[in-house]
């Protein structure tokens, strides 16, 4: 007697084997679902796989998804200019260039200005970006 190959479905995450457990519910449909208990900065651009085959002789079929996120920063950080005096002190009736740097947010983070409550109009942005680790 003929009988059908055992299918499986199982998850891949970057290439790696994570999870092989399945169920076989109603008819002929076999069911994996990967909990993944909390998704982390490092798990940016990860590659999801599920893969599901019936037989070594041909290759699985399969589907991936790459997770994207938004990121927060790392850090903010207000660059002091090169001309302060002695002590931090500035001198009234002069230019000073401030620079606020913010890394590891995606996209880029809006920075903004304020003197007191007023929110600064005036002000030169430049984004520069850079592959995460």
């Amino acid at each position: 007697m003929f009988r059908r190959p055992e299918p499986s479905v199982r998850w891949l995450v970057n290439g790696v084997l994570v999870d092989e457990e399945y169920e076989h519910n109603t008819g002929d449909v076999i069911e994996n679902r990967l909990l993944w208990p909390a998704i982390r900065r490092a798990d940016y651009a990860a590659v999801f796989t599920c893969q599901a085959t019936n037989s070594h002789l041909v290759p699985p079929k399969e589907l991936s998804l790459v997770l994207d996120m938004f990121l927060r920063p790392l850090t903010v950080e207000i660059k002091k200019p090169a001309e302060v005096g002695e002590g931090g002190v500035l001198t009234a009736e002069r230019r000073y260039e401030v620079a606020c740097e913010s890394a590891g947010s995606r996209p880029p983070a809006v920075i903004t200005w304020y003197k007191g409550k007023r929110q600064l109009k005036r002000i030169t942005v430049s984004v520069t970006t850079s592959p995460l680790d």
